[in-house]
């Protein structure tokens, strides 16, 4: 989903899982990877179980602890590409999506770096949150999806959000579309935020909780 030109030599990822996303590692790239829990990362770097951090073409480091607090740590101007990966389980952690949390992220950017977000939930539509932390830090927020949605087949698209941190940045390719904010999504800190106006259409919630019970 990531189409920013140029090479991409310092990327940091928050949320490992099973580490697929190392795959798109450029040769000697060097990657700082923050999982706050020890036993997916225990798990992830198991080659009997998952290979992608041994096959990585990047330099994986490996930082166990909250993204958000560790990266504090970490100097300006660090990285080219930021990637928050973490939003796809039923617990979601708003502290990583907050305005405070984009101003940290675009601190720790360098030149026309920008944060990428994988946003892909069964209940909560994030981009709109992110947006009005963009809006409220005078950035732009872009969203596209992956595959098309085949509810037959049970294929459902990923959804990214990326917010370059030069406003004047050029603008990424047609299949991106703005986020524009409603009110009520404007501004999302660590002291303000909504998630129940972040759910989806109640029709869909419904049907996946029934299917949770029903399982």
């Amino acid at each position: 989903m990531h189409s920013r030109p140029g090479r991409l030599d310092r990327v940091a990822l928050i949320g490992l899982g099973a580490g697929v996303i190392l795959r798109y590692a450029e040769p000697d790239s060097r990657w700082t990877v923050y999982e706050i829990d020890p036993a997916i990362a225990q798990v992830a770097q198991d080659p009997a179980l998952f290979t992608h951090w041994t096959e990585s073409h990047g330099s994986p480091l490996l930082v166990v602890g909250d993204g958000r607090l560790r990266m504090s740590e970490a100097p300006d101007a660090s990285y080219d590409l930021i990637i928050v990966d973490a939003f796809a389980s039923d617990s979601v952690p708003l502290h990583l999506l907050t305005r405070e949390a984009l101003s940290l992220y675009t601190r720790k950017l360098r030149g026309d770096g920008e944060v990428l977000f994988h946003v892909s939930n069964r209940y909560l539509d994030l981009a709109p949150a992110i947006g009005g932390a963009a809006q409220a830090l005078g950035l732009k927020a872009y969203t596209a999806s992956g595959e098309t949605m085949d509810e037959a087949a049970a294929i459902f698209p990923s959804r990214w959000v990326r917010v370059p941190r030069l406003s004047a940045a050029a603008l990424p390719p047609s299949n991106w579309l703005r986020v524009i904010p409603r009110p009520a999504d404007q501004d999302w800190s660590d002291d303000r935020s909504n998630v129940l106006g972040l759910l989806r259409p109640v029709r869909l919630v419904r049907e996946r909780i029934s299917e949770a019970l029903n399982y």
